[in-house]
């Protein structure tokens, strides 16, 4: 409860405590303004209190004798504003209350959860990023807090941790991702976000097994297809080619408007020393879809074309050697194929 003051006339007691220092400092407050705060504080009206004494505080001295208490009060309306609102989902009036009690007291925590929640639910990721670390840097080393709040603190790990993702902030997000990953070993949206920041910041074996538990986990189909990609790319980096054939072959099932030409470039790649028959599906299909000018066409021509003239499949040889030398006369083995293909011609080969 604040202090009570003395029953002296508002303005009269405002002038009183000035001394000629402190009213020399003063000078730019209006007594009227300030004699509206000191009543509004005495009589604890906290919307008066946060509608007169913000503005007389910015120009009042902080040595003067009602400083400390008005600023102290003038925090504790904010306080009382900033929860409510909260509770009542008035999310601008929570950005708007808690915010200025956070300005005025920073030690209240709890007020950055709030603007977390309010900042989400407005999807400034930004913003609700930098609230919930401020709420969990607030807990942090406060044991009695950390028990009592452990559902907030969740809470604040996985948002804060998807927001920081959806900002961009990679390597903030990750931390928060992870620690919310080791809270629950299933979430679909905190694995697939983490195995996407693991990947882009170059830490491929954590983004495959983040990218495994989604897959494991039956994801929607808006994410189960680029999961299954990325995480048949990793295997395929990482010479697993029978974990990556899974998965780029599931990838291609789900009929992608995108990343199917890579995925049968890396399907060929993986297949041809034991699959050739598919290794020389899956060309095809790079080469049928590929952009114009990708510099692996050349490789997939010369793939093919030796492929079919290890068959004796001259036909088939000569059209994709010569395919070949169109796209990379320079190549270190355009002279090979410029003799096979003088060989082909002389009849050289019995293919059809």
């Amino acid at each position: 409860m604040p202090i009570r003051f003395l029953a002296l006339s508002v303005v009269a007691a405002f002038g009183v405590l000035l001394g000629t220092a402190q009213e020399a400092k003063a000078q730019d407050v209006d007594p009227q303004k300030a004699a509206a705060c000191l009543q509004a504080v005495d009589s604890a009206n906290y919307e008066q209190v946060l509608a007169a004494c913000p503005e007389v505080l910015e120009v009042l001295p902080e040595d003067h004798p009602y400083y400390a208490h008005w600023a102290q009060t003038v925090n504790y309306a904010y306080s009382l504003q900033c929860q409510p609102a909260f509770e009542a989902q008035q999310w601008d009036s929570v950005i708007a209350y808690c915010q200025m009690a956070i300005d005025a007291n920073p030690g209240a925590f709890i007020m950055n959860y709030f603007l977390g929640i309010a900042h989400q639910t407005k999807q400034d990721w930004a913003n609700t990023a930098v609230s919930f670390s401020a709420f969990l840097n607030g807990v942090q080393g406060n044991s009695e807090a950390a028990s009592q709040l452990s559902d907030q603190i969740a809470t604040a790990q996985r948002s804060g941790g998807i927001a920081y993702a959806r900002a961009g902030a990679l390597q903030d997000a990750i931390p928060l991702l992870q620690a919310a990953s080791r809270a629950n070993g299933t979430d679909v949206e905190v694995h697939f976000r983490l195995g996407r920041a693991l990947l882009a910041t170059g830490e491929e074996q954590g983004a495959e097994r983040a990218l495994t538990v989604v897959l494991d986990n039956n994801p929607p189909g808006a994410i189960r297809a680029p999961v299954l990609f990325l995480a048949g790319q990793l295997n395929y980096n990482a010479g697993d080619y029978a974990r990556a054939d899974t998965r780029l072959t599931a990838f291609l099932a789900t009929s992608p408007q995108q990343g199917a030409p890579d995925a049968h470039y890396m399907l060929a790649q993986a297949l041809q020393g034991t699959d050739e028959d598919r290794a020389v599906t899956h060309y095809q299909g790079f080469l049928s879809g590929s952009a114009a000018g990708d510099a692996r066409a050349a490789d997939a021509n010369f793939a093919l074309g030796t492929i079919f003239y290890n068959r004796d499949d001259c036909g088939n040889a000569e059209q994709y050697y010569q395919a070949f030398m169109e796209l990379a006369p320079d190549h270190a083995n355009a002279a090979q194929v410029t003799e096979i293909l003088a060989s082909i011609a002389e009849g050289g080969c019995e293919g059809g």
